[in-house]
Parts: structure tokens; sequence; C-alpha cells
């Protein structure tokens, strides 16, 4: 039996590449051969029609749309337990009232975060461009970590066109609130996104 499959193989596969030329590879026209001359189609009569309602106006450019930064603001959450949210007892995120933010647990989230939002000109006089805020753990030295999400709705546009594209969540120290031009921009790190 394996003498044949193996016979049956040799045999098949000069078979296969033989076959799969064209018949008709290298051959050249036949003689005298002239193709056809094109049929001559009279052309279809057409008018022009004028066009149907209001003719077009030029628009302005719209409005860019308002920005609103969120106004300066404190508020303490509690954080739910990683065992409660994988069990899914628990929201993953929570809402920090009166702020654009939200908190979502890890694994090392402490039990409550203060989180204070400081005001536009404060952020400025920082050196930052956009959403200025602190978030902190009360009454703990042990280190966690929290997961951020900003809602940029109302400063989106702030500073033309995919702004909030562009924008970068980025860890400052503690001197660039109060000596923005001491605090070392090497201290500064960007934080990790999605």
């Amino acid at each position: 039996m394996r003498v044949r499959s193996r016979f049956a193989t040799l045999l098949l596969v000069p078979i296969l590449v033989v076959s799969g030329l064209p018949s008709n590879a290298g051959a050249a026209p036949p003689r005298g051969y002239s193709p056809p001359k094109p049929q001559s189609i009279p052309a279809v009569p057409t008018k022009d029609v004028p066009p149907v309602g209001a003719a077009p106006t030029a628009q302005a450019p719209a409005a860019a749309p308002a920005v609103t930064w969120p106004a300066a603001g404190s508020a303490t959450v509690t954080m739910p337990s990683a065992l409660a949210v994988a069990r899914g007892a628990a929201p993953v995120s929570v809402p920090v009232p009166g702020t654009p933010l939200a908190l979502e647990s890890r694994s090392s989230s402490p039990s409550s975060v203060t989180v204070s939002v400081l005001d536009h000109d404060r952020a400025r006089r920082a050196g930052v461009t956009g959403l200025l805020a602190r978030i902190a753990a009360p009454n703990t030295t042990t280190p966690g970590s929290v997961g951020v999400a900003v809602d940029y709705t109302g400063f989106g546009s702030a500073y033309g066109g995919d702004w909030a594209g562009r924008m970068q969540l980025a860890v400052l120290p503690d001197c660039a609130l109060t000596d923005p031009a001491g605090s070392s921009s090497a201290a500064t790190r960007r934080a990790p996104t999605t």
C-alpha cells in the first residue's frame, strides 16, 4: 500500500504542473487578423436644467463652542474594595461630585480619596494649559493608586480644533502649586493613559 501511494503522488504532481499551463502560451495571432472596427453610436442630445430650490449661499464658519472650565471645589469619595469590584458588587468607577473627574478602583486603591479641582487661573499660574486637580488619600501613609477619568466636554476645544485629542495627563510635583517657576519639568511625568 505504501509503495502505491508514493507512486501515485509522484505521477500526480507532474500532471498538475503540466496541466496548469495555458494551452495557447506563446502562440502568435493568426495571419491576416484585424480587429473589428468600433461601431458608430450617435450622441444623445442633452439640455441644461436649472437647479431646483434656493440658490446656495455662502455659510459663515461655525462659531467655536463655548468653553466652560470646572469651578474650584473639593470632595472626598469612598473607594470600593478591590474584592467588591472583582465580585461585581461595586462599581469600578466612582464619580467625584462637583468635578469632571471619576476615580477608578485599583487593587492598591486607598479606602478614601480627596480630589481638589483648582480654578483655571490657578492652573495657568502653575504653568498648566488645562485642568489642574490634586488627588490625595487622606489619613494614610501607605502608597496606593487609582485610575482617573476626565470628562473634558466643557473644555475639550479650549485651545483649537482637536485639542481634546492632544491632551495629556501629567503628574506634577507639589511645589508646582506654590512655586511654578521653581518646579522642575524633570520632576513632571506623564501618566499612562488609555
